[in-house]
C-alpha cells in the first residue's frame, strides 16, 4: 500500500499539522513556494546582496540545482557538493536556513 503524499507549502505550522493528522505521510513541497521563501529569506532577513542570493537560488532551484535532480542518487550528489563547496561562502543563517529544509 502506498503512503499518503500531502502537499503544501513550507508553512511551518501546516508542515507540523499535517506530520501530527497524517502520521506516517509524506509531505511534499512546492518547489515555487519553496523558491520564493528562500528568496525572501536570503534578501530581508539574511541581507544577503543580490549577487550572492541569485547564485545561491540558480544551485538549488536552476535547471542544474538540486530541486530539478532526476533521482535520489543524483540529489543526493548535489546537496552534499552544494553543504561542502557552495554554502562555505554564505552567511552562517542561510546555510542553517538550508540545512533546515
Amino acid at each position: 500500500m502506498q503512503k499518503l503524499r500531502v502537499g503544501s507549502d513550507d508553512e511551518y505550522a501546516l508542515r507540523k499539522s499535517i506530520q501530527f493528522g497524517f502520521p506516517g505521510s509524506i509531505h511534499v513541497a512546492c518547489c515555487r513556494h519553496l523558491n520564493t521563501n528562500a528568496v525572501h529569506y536570503a534578501q530581508d532577513v539574511v541581507g544577503m546582496n543580490r549577487q550572492q542570493r541569485n547564485s545561491f537560488i540558480q544551485d538549488v532551484f536552476g535547471d542544474d540545482g538540486v530541486a530539478s535532480c532526476p533521482d535520489l542518487a543524483s540529489f543526493d550528489v548535489k546537496v552534499a557538493k552544494l553543504q561542502n563547496d557552495l554554502l562555505l561562502g554564505l552567511p552562517d543563517q542561510m546555510q542553517q536556513y538550508f540545512h533546515n529544509r
